[in-house]
């Protein structure tokens, strides 16, 4: 089961991120010394928060695989649109690389196992289904299991 949770402080420019250690394979639950919430910190000094739900293959393309885009993402007139272009696709090539995560969707296209909450500059994004959205609430969850 997963549970992570952000909370979003506007006026600070923070999102705070937490969630649960617990891992589980099949009928087996343990805690896992590799949290599902991390930080990470770009060449520009902007801290984007992470907390992930779903496979730990999906966590660990995203926290060692996937590097952070080369440009500011403090100077993005349209940050939801700044991660779609400059983040979401080396997202895509990585989790296609590695294999297993991403899975044809019957809608059409692909689909991502697993959701991401990213929080950076203040604002929470969703990542889930390889799409993102900015999500306007103070705060947003996303679990799995049961």
């Amino acid at each position: 089961m997963t549970v992570i949770v952000a909370l979003k402080d506007e006026e600070n420019r923070r999102v705070w991120i937490g969630g649960d250690r617990n891992r589980s394979n099949g009928s087996r639950c343990y805690s896992g010394l590799n949290p599902k919430v991390w930080i990470t910190q770009d060449k520009f000094g902007n801290n984007w928060a992470w907390g992930q739900s779903g496979t730990l293959q999906l966590q660990q393309v995203v926290q060692y695989k996937v590097p952070l885009p080369e440009k500011n993402l403090a100077e993005a007139e349209d940050p939801c649109g700044f991660i779609c272009s400059e983040w979401m696709p080396r997202l895509y090539t990585c989790l296609k690389e590695v294999g297993g995560i991403i899975r044809p969707d019957p809608k059409g296209g692909d689909t991502m196992e697993g959701a991401i909450l990213l929080g950076v500059l203040g604002r929470i994004f969703l990542i889930g289904g390889l799409a993102i959205t900015d999500i306007s609430n103070p705060f947003y969850t996303i679990g799995l299991g049961t």
